[in-house]
């Protein structure tokens, strides 16, 4: 059509507005500023003419060509006047083209004038275009109907609404019913749906689809959009080299003086930089978007630019500088109603700003107000997130139990790993917990397995690995352990399908890493208490070894007896239990709290009544209270039991103890 148009001289297609129009038609998709002056060209004359169906074909032509074009939305108000303008006058008679009008109107007026409705009217303009979508006869009009209040669903949080309409259009992205482009818009929405649900199964596979359809069909208007869904996507589940692959496929195709697209790629590339630690590369690329999308129209994406500054201000550590840059986009989040983004993430900085500098208190204040924002809005992942910023918050949140639920279900969203002071958080939802102090235990997502160690290799097998550290254990070592009399090819067979065993026994394939000849444990997906009792505490404080002294529940594997491999962890973690015990022994005595010494010592020695250091506690816990004869009974106990089980008296020290006591004590 637009050879057969351009046989038309300049003049006459100017001066005949319907030439106009089609000819704006044939270049709406590859060249959209063009299309949009011959667009506006039809408009002026048909408007002229008082012709209705013309004029409104015109309009929409003209908003598609905005929306296309991807750049500055300056002008959107003033076409969005004259649309009003016309509708004044009457209903468009064209019924496709009016339903079109309808929803590319909401879908700019909500990008460039968010602020012209109030949150209820937005929510009421869109549930009844909701409706109207679910009633179009035409399969392509619906999906690029849907894709518009797709976007609203996305900026403004509405999963469940989200997962409606993803689920309404995506049937048509492998269908032959629809043009190539409404298949890509069926695609990118449901891309969009995945990474907001934070669905991982399968979205790889999705968007390969949608970037050999728009490869396939050549329709390129919707390249950039699909592979920054494509991008956020890869970001949020930290899949950086993906990301980083897609990002130079989206840098090479941003058009020359697109000053949208070239924002959007600085914005992509200082998230990429972020999450790679380049810091200042993630700096200079947040502050160029933040430049050029202020002078585009464009508020929500001028909001994601200032909270991707926020954050590399942050990580930067320039508290005083990010706090005013947060207020500044927090003023943006309320005068465009984006709750979400004023309150839960930003909310979640402000959070993080207190915290890092000491304000705990502050800091709580924030999280119980961002969070309680999250679990309304039911949100699950954040378009500009730090997995390490989120994990930590998180980590605060439940060990002061803010939000419990929702926080476990964020951190299970996001695939969060537990920040190092978080290992003895109980409530950490961590895939896969072993407990090895006392009786050993497994429990995969909270459900406990049972087992039999006499026949089960597979938990031998994941006894013996803890036992060697549980992190790239070699082959032979674990080999020559549980088959001892195999051959070597035998062996490493046995190993192997033991391997996968163990892997369907716990139903998290990530949490069991085998390469290289080496084995070991995924610290991501399970939290293994030998482990946690052997990190240092973070501070020097003695209280601070309280949590580690609840989690020694006894000997490491105490019910698998006595076997070489066994003995040198578990005199290890013995000796370090008992040397956190002797300081907090220590602290006790010398700040004179006797009745929590003597809990102590009594809970010292339910893991090791041999231990002199406990008897000696109690015994001057007793002398002090003035609680003579109690610290006989104890001297006398600790004698009897030394006696009896080594053949041994009690040290001097003991000795010296006892012989402390008034002599009518004994």
């Amino acid at each position: 059509m637009r050879k057969w148009l351009e046989m038309v001289p300049a003049d006459q297609r100017a001066c005949n507005p319907w030439l106009s129009y089609w000819y704006g038609n044939t270049k709406l998709l590859s060249e959209p500023e063009s299309a949009a002056r011959h667009f506006k060209t039809a408009f002026r004359r048909f408007e002229a003419a008082g012709d209705s169906p013309g004029a409104c074909l015109s309009l929409t032509g003209i908003l598609d060509s905005i929306m296309y074009r991807n750049d500055s939305l300056a002008e959107v108000p003033h076409w969005l006047d004259v649309l009003q303008t016309w509708q004044q006058q009457g209903p468009c008679p064209v019924p496709g083209a009016a339903v079109r009008l309808d929803f590319t109107a909401f879908n700019l007026r909500f990008l460039a004038c968010p602020g012209q409705y109030t949150p209820a009217q937005w929510q009421a303009l869109a549930q009844r275009l909701e409706a109207a979508v679910f009633l179009l006869p035409d399969d392509t009009l619906r999906c690029l109907c849907a894709s518009h209040l797709a976007m609203y669903y996305t900026w403004h949080p509405q999963p469940a609404r989200l997962q409606l309409l993803a689920d309404s259009v995506y049937k048509y992205a492998i269908s032959d019913r629809v043009t190539p482009l409404a298949r890509l818009i069926a695609y990118l929405v449901e891309i969009t749906r995945r990474w907001v649900l934070a669905e991982t199964e399968g979205t790889d596979a999705v968007i390969r689809e949608a970037l050999q359809v728009m490869a396939d069909h050549g329709v390129y208007i919707s390249r950039l959009w699909l592979l920054s869904a494509a991008i956020f996507y890869y970001l949020t589940r930290r899949d950086l080299d993906t990301a980083a692959t897609l990002l130079e496929q989206f840098h090479e195709h941003v058009r020359p003086r697109h000053r949208n697209e070239e924002a959007h790629y600085h914005f992509l590339a200082g998230w990429l930089a972020c999450l790679q630690g380049k810091l200042e590369q993630a700096h200079i690329h947040a502050t160029t978007a933040c430049s050029i999308i202020q002078k585009l129209h464009s508020p929500h994406f001028e909001l994601l630019s200032h909270i991707l500054l926020c954050l590399t201000l942050i990580r930067k550590e320039r508290f005083d500088e990010a706090r005013r840059r947060i207020g500044e986009a927090k003023a943006l989040a309320a005068a465009i109603h984006a709750r979400n983004m004023e309150v839960h993430h930003l909310g979640l900085l402000e959070a993080w700003i207190v915290w890092r500098q000491g304000r705990v208190g502050q800091a709580l204040d924030h999280l119980r107000t961002a969070l309680a924002c999250g679990r309304e809005l039911s949100l699950r992942v954040s378009p500009v997130q730090d997995p390490h910023l989120l994990a930590g918050l998180c980590a605060l949140a439940l060990e002061h139990g803010i939000e419990p639920d929702y926080v476990k279900h964020l951190i299970r969203w996001n695939d969060l790993p537990p920040p190092r002071d978080a290992c003895l958080l109980s409530s950490w939802p961590m895939a896969v917990r072993i407990q090895t102090l006392g009786r050993f235990g497994l429990s995969v997502h909270g459900k406990h397995l049972s087992w039999q160690p006499a026949s089960n290799k597979p938990l031998q097998l994941l006894q013996v690995l803890i036992s060697f550290g549980g992190r790239e254990v070699t082959d032979g070592r674990i080999e020559d352990i549980l088959w001892p009399d195999a051959e070597a090819d035998a062996a490493h067979r046995a190993l192997i399908t033991n391997v996968q065993r163990l892997r369907r026994l716990l139903g998290v394939h990530q949490a069991i890493l085998h390469r290289d000849g080496r084995l070991g444990l995924n610290p991501h997906y399970c939290w293994v208490d030998a482990w946690a009792l052997e990190r240092n505490p973070q501070n020097d404080d003695p209280e601070s070894l309280v949590p580690l002294l609840e989690l020694y529940r006894g000997r490491f594997l105490r019910d698998v007896g006595a076997p070489p491999w066994v003995l040198p962890l578990r005199e290890r973690l013995h000796n370090l239990i008992l040397r956190h015990y002797g300081r907090l022994l220590l602290h006790l005595t010398e700040t004179g709290r006797w009745q929590d010494l003597i809990t102590l010592c009594h809970r010292g020695l339910q893991i090791d009544d041999l231990h002199e250091p406990f008897y000696q506690g109690l015994m001057l816990a007793h002398r002090q209270m003035g609680q003579y004869g109690e610290a006989v009974r104890v001297y006398q106990r600790c004698r009897d039991q030394l006696r009896n089980r080594l053949n041994a008296s009690p040290g001097p020290q003991t000795r010296a103890l006892f012989e402390s006591l008034p002599l009518e004590s004994g």
